[in-house]
């Protein structure tokens, strides 16, 4: 599936913020609408006193891993800058990651957030 810019109809804002109750339980981030989506951006930011890895994968039906990125302790706060989940993807996806129709972008973390910590992800995508 190819998506390009030119032929999203509904540009939308993601957002998900995942607690020490998620622990390391895989988060479905966005599901293709019935024509398919497309996330063209994804940051993180972690209020956490210790960086976490982050594993961002695809379910179409199978879990097809896309990227591991660490996040730094403080990233998106008092001067770190958040982390683009993003930057290490094949240049194939460079345009955006496409997802087919009821397919699932996913987000897990290796190690849960403690206490009040939270890593929260933010991005914008569109559907077709």
């Amino acid at each position: 599936m190819t998506l390009d810019r030119y032929a999203i109809r509904d540009y939308k804002y993601i957002g998900h913020a995942i607690l020490n109750g998620d622990g390391t339980t895989t988060q479905a981030l966005i599901t293709g609408a019935a024509h398919g989506s497309v996330v063209f951006l994804l940051l993180a930011r972690s209020n956490a006193a210790a960086a976490h890895v982050v594993n961002v994968a695809l379910n179409n039906g199978a879990v097809v891993p896309l990227a591991s990125v660490s996040v730094p302790a403080g990233s998106g706060y008092a001067g770190v800058p958040p982390v683009d989940l993003l930057a290490g993807l094949p240049s194939i996806l460079s345009q955006g990651i496409p997802i087919g129709p009821g397919d699932d972008l996913e987000l897990a973390l290796e190690v849960a957030v403690d206490g009040e910590e939270e890593l929260l992800v933010g991005g914008v995508g569109g559907d077709a």
